[in-house]
């Protein structure tokens, strides 16, 4: 189960990381990064997003691997009970409210 979770965490990663690669060169803006994490559910504070610029001498572009290293790095893993509420309150919620 855990092993499942981490692939659909990755292939949604995966999916974010193509949708802000807008001219398809394989690179996004170190600036997305926060609209990232907070679509795949993480809530960093701009400082913290300040804080993951500093140390990670974000400058650049940055390619996949990369990518997928920082949010490894950066984003928390997701309680499992916490997803499976998540996940009640959208069937319900069909329109987030």
């Amino acid at each position: 189960m855990e092993r499942d979770q981490c692939e659909k965490q990755m292939a949604a990663m995966k999916e974010a990381f193509m949708l802000f690669d807008t001219d398809g060169d394989g690179r996004i803006a170190p600036s997305d990064m926060g609209v990232i994490m907070r679509t795949l559910g993480a809530n960093p504070t701009q400082a913290q997003l300040r804080n993951m610029e500093v140390q990670e001498d974000l400058r650049s572009p940055l390619g996949l691997a990369r990518f997928l290293d920082l949010m490894f790095k950066y984003m928390k893993p997701e309680d499992s009970a916490e997803a499976e509420l998540r996940d009640a309150f959208r069937v319900i919620d069909k329109e987030s409210t």
